[in-house]
């Protein structure tokens, strides 16, 4: 009985050993003095984003979605085989074994269908982009650019009143 721990205990030790003698500890990273950008930085980074999300088109942002609503079927499929699958298995009568089973199943089928619901978010959020897009084309106004006009706005108002936008983040 005492055999089992013991032989794990040792196998634990050397592969600590080994560790060590390889110093495969990971080394800190050094991070800037300054983490923040600075503004004229965020400025150009916002309007490089501001210009890919404008000539993103609503069959692009559709054909993404469809995409990943397809991918989610599938894996909603691949799930409900997996989780089939391990319904079919019988539980084994040890109470140790039959635990270790029933954590894998959940974390098995958990993760399953998280990636489904991952892809299916992704899918509806991309239609849904779509759907916007499509409808700013149909009305002539473009959301985008009004938010960016509010915000510029708000932002001349603030520089108006004296408060900077470093001190309100």
């Amino acid at each position: 009985m005492l055999i089992f721990p013991l032989s794990i205990i040792k196998r634990v030790g050397t592969f600590w050993q080994w560790v060590h003698k390889n110093n495969f500890f990971p080394t800190l990273i050094s991070l800037p003095s300054h983490p923040t950008l600075q503004k004229e930085e965020r400025e150009a980074r916002d309007a490089e984003q501001l210009e890919k999300a404008k000539k993103l088109t609503p069959v692009q942002a559709f054909t993404g979605g469809a995409t990943g609503l397809a991918i989610a079927f599938v894996l909603y499929g691949f799930t409900q085989t997996i989780v089939g699958t391990m319904d079919g298995k019988a539980v084994p009568e040890n109470y140790q074994a039959r635990q270790i089973t029933i954590t894998v199943r959940t974390i098995v089928s958990g993760l399953a269908y998280l990636a489904t619901f991952v892809y299916a978010a992704n899918g509806t959020g991309l239609i849904a982009l779509a759907a916007q897009k499509w409808l700013d084309k149909l009305t002539g106004v473009d959301l985008i650019d009004e938010q960016t006009a509010a915000w510029e706005e708000e932002k001349k108002e603030r520089e108006e009143q004296g408060i900077s936008t470093e001190e309100k983040e």
